[in-house]
Order: C-alpha cells, then sequence, then structure tokens
C-alpha cells in the first residue's frame, strides 16, 4: 500500500468512533471500556493482512529484547489457535491466512474464548502495548453494560451493544473493506506471524539487492578508471 493503515484507514474508523460516541452521549449513555478492563482482548480477533503489517512493523521496531519478547507471545497465540483450528476440519482452511467469503464457524469464536484463557499477545499490564496500530475490530468492540458481563466466568447475562454501536459497525465495514487490497484475512496470531515472515523477507531481499547495486557500481567505477 502506498500509504500505511493508521496515516489513512484509522484516523477515519476513529472519527467514525468519535460520531458515534456523541450520538450516546446526547441520549445519556457512555461507553463502559475502561483501561484495565480487558475481557475482549481474550477473544478470537480476525485481522486483514494489512492490519497484520501494521502490527508487524511495529514489532519489527522494538528494541531487541522486547522485540523478541513479543515475538514469543505472537507464536504461542497463533500455536495455540492452530491447535484449535486443527479440531475441527471446517477450520483447517483458517490455519494460514485466507481469502474468499468463508467464514469462522461461531462455535470456535465460543470455544476459542470460553475454554481456556488465550489473551491478545498485545496484551501487558492489562492493556494493549500497540494500542495506536490496533487493529479496525479492537477500535470498534465497545459495550455501555457492566464490563464485568464480558468476562467469560460471568454468570448473569451477556453484554449488550448499543444499537448506535451496531450501526457503527455497518458503516465502518465498506470503509475498512476498500483499504484492503490483498483480501487476506485471519486469526491475529497467526496473520501477525506470518505478516512478521513476510516483512523479514523483504528486508533480505532489499539488502540483497542493494549489495548487488553497490558491487555493480564499484566494477562500474573500477572500468571507468581503468579505462
Amino acid at each position: 500500500m502506498s500509504k500505511r493503515l493508521h496515516q489513512h484507514l484509522f484516523p477515519i474508523i476513529d472519527a467514525m468512533v468519535e460520531d458515534a460516541l456523541e450520538d450516546l452521549e446526547s441520549e445519556g449513555e457512555e461507553i463502559s471500556c475502561r483501561k484495565g478492563c480487558n475481557h475482549c482482548c481474550h477473544l478470537l480477533v480476525e485481522v486483514s493482512w494489512e492490519e497484520a503489517t501494521e502490527l508487524a512493523n511495529w514489532v519489527l521496531n522494538l528494541p531487541h529484547s522486547r522485540r523478541e519478547r513479543f515475538l514469543g507471545r505472537i507464536r504461542k497465540n497463533a500455536a495455540e489457535a492452530r491447535e484449535l483450528f486443527l479440531s475441527d476440519k471446517k477450520a483447517h482452511r483458517f490455519l494460514k491466512p485466507a481469502d474468499g467469503e468463508e467464514e469462522i464457524p461461531d462455535h470456535i469464536f465460543d470455544r476459542y474464548f470460553y475454554g481456556k484463557r488465550r489473551p491478545c499477545p498485545f496484551l501487558e499490564l492489562g492493556a494493549c502495548a500497540a494500542y495506536e496500530v490496533r487493529p479496525t475490530p479492537c477500535r470498534l468492540h465497545m459495550v455501555t453494560t457492566d464490563p464485568e458481563l464480558c468476562s467469560a466466568e460471568s454468570e448473569e447475562q451477556e453484554y449488550e451493544t448499543h444499537q448506535r454501536l451496531e450501526e457503527l459497525q455497518e458503516q465502518a465495514t465498506p470503509v475498512i473493506q476498500a483499504a484492503e487490497k490483498t483480501h487476506l484475512w485471519g486469526q491475529l496470531g497467526i496473520m501477525v506471524e506470518a505478516a512478521y515472515q513476510a516483512l523479514i523477507e523483504n528486508n533480505l531481499t532489499t539488502k540483497a539487492d542493494n549489495n548487488n547495486s553497490e558491487v555493480a557500481c564499484d566494477n562500474g567505477d573500477q572500468k571507468t578508471r581503468v579505462a
């Protein structure tokens, strides 16, 4: 893409969110999500290739020790998602970045969230470490009900999504789709792991091309001096 997502798509989505929040406020409603409330950070999150690349770039630019720590979390998260997908034939195609309109079965989402604690690899000290490049599902996921209702251990009625927030998600969908160029998508850990590897391979290729260019220039200079 000629521009990174955080330079054009994310600001648009954030502006749409702000409009929705103003509408809620005019109705006397407010978002109950707060820093430290991270039940939603244990959900199975689907992201596009472009969003995964944003997160992979964020990881790539971290200091070495912190980068390795996050890479370990990403690989663990991807491995756990693959283990779950392998347990159901209908989910096998999501073992790697997928394309097309086929969806991850609903019961897989339930098993991911309720089966065991699978925290997002970017969850650190109860908050998102990569908040500025968090994907659109995270930007759009908000509730107005008690945050404790979002917990997998909640025995009460599940949280509710305000109608205005549902409208927001519907309005944002075509905007998000317009920013997708590869149309690859999948579970967050699997996608970021693949995107990070693609970045590394691209960097190695670029470095090799630059070295070859430098060698060619040096040879050209030598020929000129000999002549």
